[in-house]
């Protein structure tokens, strides 16, 4: 769910994703970036199609900030991060940051 409390939460199984309607361009963060924040582009609306935990077929359409989420989770899943959206100037501002949290992972991975 978009709203934070979980209450309305949904699965979706091998999802398929759409892309329709205009180009926005909003600030997005996200939870393996804490801190970060970046302007991104992506289209106002969408369609879904997935499956539910019983394995039936479902499709969507997703529009403003939903479909925004969507997007930003299906990236996930096609191995595209927060910082493959990233402009370089955005690169260069948050430099410090981005090294602080690698050497953080490097430092995790080898105790």
């Amino acid at each position: 769910s978009v709203d934070g409390t979980g209450q309305a939460a949904k699965v979706y199984i091998n999802p398929k994703l759409t892309l329709s309607g205009p180009i926005e361009t909003h600030e997005e963060g996200c939870l393996s970036f804490p801190g970060i924040y970046v302007k991104v582009r992506r289209n106002l609306d969408c369609q879904i199609t997935a499956q539910d935990v019983e394995g039936r077929e479902f499709t969507e359409n997703a529009e403003g900030l939903l479909s925004r989420c969507l997007q930003h989770e299906y990236d996930h899943l096609e191995g595209i991060l927060l910082t493959h959206r990233m402009s370089q100037a955005a690169r260069i501002v948050h430099r410090r940051q981005l090294k602080k949290l690698e050497d953080q992972f490097h430092s995790a991975a080898t105790e």
